[in-house]
């Protein structure tokens, strides 16, 4: 695996290696340019987008979502969700506060640069 990202790697001698190129090509479809369509969502919805991505906060509910560490990121892809961990540095993009710490003002919405433990008692103000 990538050191920064978690990208599998692809062995020499691997068989089907598209099944390992497809997964980091998903992965970094969700995190590069990360936009978030919450952070303070708590009820895993019933028919999201392909491709969604939501930031997890306490006290979240749902047959996936509850199981997800708080401060992570939930990413809904091919019918099924992937739970991220977000690293230190990484920003996102969302219209709704953030748990992550370090906040700035963009245009088009909040954004929040990822604390090495996010807690959802930061807030973005």
């Amino acid at each position: 695996m990538s050191a920064n990202l978690s990208l599998p790697y692809l062995a020499p001698s691997q068989a089907q290696k598209h099944v390992t190129l497809n997964e980091s090509l998903a992965r970094l479809d969700a995190i590069v340019q990360l936009s978030v369509v919450s952070a303070t969502t708590a009820a895993e919805p019933g028919s999201p987008d392909d491709g969604a991505v939501w930031i997890m906060p306490a006290g979240k509910s749902g047959a996936h979502w509850a199981s997800f560490a708080d401060g992570s990121l939930a990413y809904y892809r091919d019918g099924a969700w992937e739970q991220i961990t977000p690293r230190d540095g990484w920003l996102a993009s969302n219209s709704s506060p953030s748990p992550w710490s370090s906040p700035t003002t963009r245009r088009g919405g909040s954004t929040a640069r990822a604390a090495s433990s996010p807690t959802a008692s930061t807030s973005v103000d």
